[in-house]
């Protein structure tokens, strides 16, 4: 094994062209090579010195062997170690050992945790680094907790983890005090923080969570940080592995979201400081179709039009004495509405599509937009001016102020210049708010030059990344998308018996032209009639919430003895899902709901997916379609990436069974372009007719 650190010196091959090559005489070679050994004689003892002092020199065989232990442990454990399982451990070796990046796609139900974090873990215990894993969502992060206990037992090692989340999932003894807790609940609040429990970990309790939860940390200057959980994560999260004794390290394994992940190479390329240990022996990133949307969000810009006004008011109403400036506020406001009242009439147009709720931007003229520039940067000019303390008196223009309007100016001038490299979109907030954001279009050139180019390998996972191309299983979009640079392998794929379920398409669907009680009336009829035969749970995916709300008041007017949950946004999925489980009853889901959940059993044998999970065409898709000079080319793969991820929901296991049904009425058409792909895509292929649906579901 070479060190990464090592220098080497190659030589010119045929490869190289005629122009290219050196040529030498005799005498200078024999010369040459007399130097090269002299050389070489006192450089190896350097390289030596340098592998074992770094820590590198690994022998492979030795770990090889261990991995193979490992599998053997797990059948004594009573775990089943599956095929593609110990694919995926041989090649998370195979991509430290060449130190390249690797794709791979690795179905549900094939172990893919332990798939990773066995090598993982051995290759942190060796290196004597962190293995960094980042995952979409907290509620992954917070099940790999689990499974690294297990593989604990496996390996007989004991491992040091520590989950990374966002302030907010923590207590503030600053905010405990600040809010003037009084008796009991100043005790409950109090007992949380010193023992440190986040907010998923909080149950059975008066607190409201942001009574207590941290806001605005000041870390080091804190008098609290020596007892603050949030203060211990941070520093956890920087260090490497705990020496234990003597030439011999406890391995490490750091679990984040993506969205801190992605932070964390924000930061670093700004020249800030790092959120997390900076050189891991390796960074796995799971659930890696969620990569380009994260990253997107964390290079967005936004100006929530509420906010905005409601700060410029404030401020203007410090210095502006005489009024000058209202004209100009109201001009402002009246933008905003423009843009607002475009962007409900955008969205109520949308039929067919996965809706993301972003819609472009409403075009003003030049002179308008001209306008605007030059009345913000009046706004500016003067809360520039106001923002400085005199004397020992606070400023009449807070920070807070000043940055606001200098947002709004910026996101103006790009508008104006319509400069090529970014893309802008309005987004409804609610019916009275309107965000209008930008951001750059480079995220998979950002991505290869931030994540994927490092000096430690990155694995890339995901339960569904490829599509057919021409036949063939492809990891092309994937990795166009995200700017992945490395080398992929094949599937791994599981054992799962789909031929025991069974897909319905009903016959005589309704067609979706627009949003009306006659497309809605149609679709309950059928969600009331199969979820009455279903004795187990069952699961509506949707694209859009104003579907689930059409649907869920025509299963209101019937006497459907099961419990509804909807995700109306009241409710977060870890609740509803919770008390989903208790009763079997029916989601009503969009969203977070098409991936995520892990119902098995009987707790999920009826999936019902509404419409095919095409993406709209919205600013950032009709960028991509530019990029890939294609409409099918975007759309169809998303399409189904997000269909495979919903369908996934239903089968978690090899004892699992269950129902699949499509109500989307493009289906009946023999003719329909895409049809073949979706029945490709989809692991149950034993379609029945209505006759049989009864029988089937009764005897699940």
């Amino acid at each position: 094994m070479i060190s990464k650190g090592m220098t080497i010196l190659l030589l010119p091959d045929e490869t190289w062209t005629k122009s290219e090559r050196i040529y030498f005489d005799k005498d200078t070679i024999c010369i040459f090579f007399l130097y090269l050994l002299v050389y070489l004689r006192s450089y190896l003892v350097y390289i030596s010195i340098h592998l074992y002092f770094g820590g590198v020199l690994l022998n492979l065989k030795q770990l090889y062997n261990q991995l193979n232990q490992a599998i053997e442990n797990m059948l004594n454990n009573g775990l089943e170690a599956r095929d593609g399982q110990e694919e995926l451990m041989y090649d998370v070796l195979h991509a430290y050992e060449t130190n390249e990046n690797l794709i791979v796609e690795a179905q549900v139900g094939i172990g893919k945790s332990f798939g990773y974090l066995i090598p993982g873990i051995l290759l942190s215990k060796i290196t004597n680094k962190p293995l960094v894993v980042s995952t979409s969502s907290i509620q992954l992060t917070e099940q790999l907790i689990n499974d690294i206990k297990v593989v604990e037992k496996i390996l007989n090692v004991p491992v040091e983890s520590i989950i990374g989340k966002g302030m907010t999932n923590f207590p503030c003894f600053n905010k405990i005090y600040k809010n003037n807790l009084k008796g009991q609940l100043l005790n409950e609040a109090l007992n949380i923080a010193y023992q440190g429990r986040t907010k998923q970990k909080v149950r059975d309790t008066n607190l409201k969570w942001n009574q207590i939860s941290t806001d605005n940390c000041i870390l080091d200057k804190c008098k609290y940080k020596k007892d603050c959980a949030y203060y211990e994560m941070r520093n956890r999260l920087k260090t490497g592995n705990q020496y234990i004794r003597l030439g011999e390290y406890k391995p490490k394994v750091i679990v984040v979201n993506q969205d801190m992940l992605l932070m964390n190479f924000k930061k670093n390329e700004q020249g800030q400081k790092n959120l997390i240990y900076d050189n891991p022996c390796m960074l796995i990133i799971d659930e890696v179709h969620n990569l380009e949307d994260k990253q997107r969000a964390n290079m967005t810009n936004s100006v929530n039009s509420q906010i905005t006004i409601n700060k410029l008011n404030a401020g203007l109403k410090r210095i502006d004495r005489q009024h000058r400036y209202l004209k100009y506020l109201r001009e402002i406001d009246n933008w905003f509405e423009i843009q607002k009242k475009d962007a409900k009439k955008q969205l109520h147009l949308r039929s067919n599509g996965l809706t993301t709720g972003r819609v472009k931007v409403k075009y003003v003229t030049h002179h308008q937009i001209k306008r605007l520039i030059e009345i913000t940067e009046k706004i500016v000019k003067e809360f520039d001016i106001n923002n400085y303390r005199l004397f020992d008196q606070r400023p009449l223009i807070t920070d807070e102020q000043l940055e606001t309007a200098s947002n709004l100016l910026s996101i103006l001038k790009k508008l104006q210049n319509n400069e090529d490299k970014y893309i802008f979109w309005n987004e409804l907030i609610n019916q009275d708010q309107i965000a209008i954001s930008f951001c750059q279009n480079s995220i998979a050139q950002t991505l290869r030059q931030t994540v994927f180019d490092t000096n430690y390998p990155v694995i890339c996972l995901s339960a569904t990344i490829t599509n057919k191309v021409r036949g063939k299983d492809s990891y092309h979009y994937i990795k166009e998308m995200i700017g992945f640079d490395g080398y992929e392998e094949k599937i791994k794929k599981n054992n799962f018996p789909y031929e025991k379920s069974k897909l319905y398409i009903p016959s005589d669907l309704p067609k979706f032209n627009e949003r009306e009680d006659s497309y809605y009336k149609a679709i309950g009829n059928y969600i009331f009639e199969l979820v009455s035969f279903n004795s187990g749970g069952s699961l509506v995916l949707f694209t859009a919430k104003e579907d689930i709300i059409g649907v869920y008041k025509e299963l209101r007017k019937k006497e459907l003895d099961k419990t509804i949950y909807i995700d109306d946004g009241s409710k977060s999925q870890y609740e509803i899902i919770e008390a989903f489980k208790k009763t079997k009853g029916v989601i009503l889901g969009t969203g977070v709901f098409w991936e995520g959940i892990d119902l098995k059993k009987d707790l999920l044998t009826l999936l019902i997916i509404v419409k095919l999970p095409f993406p709209t065409i919205d600013p950032i898709t009709k960028y991509k379609i530019s990029k890939l000079n294609s409409t099918e080319e975007v759309i169809v793969p998303e399409m189904i990436i997000k269909l495979k991820q919903g369908v996934g929901r239903l089968i978690r296991t090899t004892q699992d069974k269950g129902l699949l049904v499509l109500l989307d009425s493009r289906m009946n058409k023999s003719i329909y372009k895409h049809k073949e792909a979706v029945l490709d895509a989809l692991p149950i292929k034993n379609m029945i007719d209505e006759d049989e649906v009864k029988d089937f579901l009764n005897n699940i």
